[in-house]
């Protein structure tokens, strides 16, 4: 097995244990196990409250002099293989829709529509491409997670949620084009930011490895483009795909 080889089973790994546990060795490196007295930092993974984990099992140890390049294909792993836009302004994939936004409740009463009220999207959490958990046979969607107090607002109780350090009481996970409607949006950028491998050796762990996520993320923003599109024809919401 070749080292390329090795570094991507030992991502792939690291991705897939993140919640397990909260336990890091100090000073050690995750993905080469070793140690390096002071010099040895936490990231927390893009979006990964979308699947319920928070720190500090959400964070991966590493050497930033050596190992901040991993990182961003820890990053890419994670948001791949789960088929999110994370949430984050400051990531390396990120998503302008509004965080705190207007939703409708369900009603108890056929035909009857629920109240309006104010929600936020989760922190570190993530817009999820899926299908239709009640209509799978549709062509999948995008959703985003939304959480809200069960309470009747008004334009100060919107104001402390703003504020609210901690969860709010539910959450709900709705489709895009609908608070989209609700909250007259017409527009959003999706932003990515690649890291840039023009100055690496081509012979290196470092580029192989993460070629190999910048070819896997092309071929998912592919597979993306026809929901846009969709979005767009059928709803009037246009989706900005964006590299920065």
């Amino acid at each position: 097995m070749s080292e390329s080889t090795k570094f991507l089973e030992k991502i792939k790994s690291i991705v897939a244990n993140l919640g397990y546990t909260s336990m890091k060795l100090v000073d050690v490196d995750q993905f080469d196990d070793k140690t390096y007295p002071n010099k040895v930092f936490t990231r927390q993974i893009e979006g990964s409250r979308f699947v319920g984990i928070s720190y500090p099992y959400n964070d991966i140890t590493f050497n930033v002099d050596i190992h901040q390049w991993a990182i961003s294909c820890c990053n890419m792993e994670f948001r791949l293989i789960n088929n999110i836009i994370p949430s984050l302004k400051s990531g390396e994939c990120y998503h302008t829709f509004p965080r705190f936004i207007n939703i409708q409740r369900g009603s108890k009463n056929i035909g009857v529509d629920g109240k309006i009220q104010p929600g936020r999207t989760i922190n570190n959490s993530a817009i999820v491409i899926r299908k239709s958990k009640s209509s799978p046979e549709q062509d999948p969607q995008l959703y985003v997670s939304i959480e809200f107090n069960d309470t009747e607002f008004n334009d100060t109780e919107f104001n402390d949620i703003k504020n609210y350090k901690q969860d709010l009481q539910y959450c709900k996970s709705v489709p895009v084009v609908d608070l989209a409607k609700i909250n007259n949006i017409t527009e959003f950028d999706v932003c990515f930011k690649l890291p840039d491998i023009s100055k690496i050796d081509k012979s290196s762990v470092k580029y192989i490895v993460t070629k190999h996520y910048i070819d896997k993320h092309y071929e998912w923003v592919k597979k993306l483009e026809p929901i846009i599109t969709s979005v767009k024809k059928t709803h009037m919401l246009t989706i900005n795909l964006v590299y920065v």
